[in-house]
């Protein structure tokens, strides 16, 4: 039975919306954001401080008030780096070498101890790192797990269209606007 329910944990074809979007910033070449199979877990050695960081999209509307939530229980005691990756002064370097195009792509969370923390997964170390980790136990079951997954990887391929963002996404490829000043 357990080698069944390992095999609903396979990872989804990346055939997105997603796929084709880009955005150009000011005095670089047009980027691609990618969806490429990420592991949920890896370490770097590039991070600055030994607070969570958590990379999250400023200009979705959705991942903002999830944002302002985790911000609002994390005032006091600061646990949490907030990195607005669509900011033009995101800089690679200093999460961990996580592109642009890696961060719009899927979640990423950097841990305490420079481990990189991608999808689901970063999503109960965020929680976790404020005190809320309990919210999201329930998603180490295999068989919610698998569901949470698919249910993931499906908002995260879909989640301009979801927010707003969608007149460019009509044809199947999407642009993510400038961030020119």
């Amino acid at each position: 039975m357990y080698r069944l329910l390992q095999s609903f944990r396979t990872p989804l074809a990346l055939t997105t919306n997603l796929r084709n979007c880009s955005r150009q910033l000011p005095g670089t070449s047009e980027l691609s954001i990618s969806l490429k199979q990420t592991p949920l877990f890896r370490r770097c050695s590039t991070v600055v401080n030994s607070k969570t960081r958590v990379l999250y999209d400023g200009d979705c509307p959705l991942c903002v008030k999830e944002i302002n939530v985790l911000k609002y229980v994390d005032k006091n005691k600061r646990r949490i780096d907030f990195i607005d990756v669509s900011q033009p002064d995101y800089d690679p370097k200093n999460n961990c070498d996580i592109s642009y195009e890696q961060a719009m792509g899927v979640m990423h969370v950097i841990g305490p101890q420079h481990q990189i923390y991608t999808k689901v997964e970063a999503m109960r170390q965020m929680y976790s790192a404020v005190g809320l980790g309990w919210l999201w136990s329930f998603t180490k079951l295999p068989i919610v797990s698998s569901f949470v997954d698919r249910a993931y990887m499906w908002f995260a391929r879909n989640r301009l269209s979801l927010t707003g963002r969608q007149l460019e996404c009509k044809t199947g490829s999407c642009k993510i606007g400038d961030k020119e000043e």
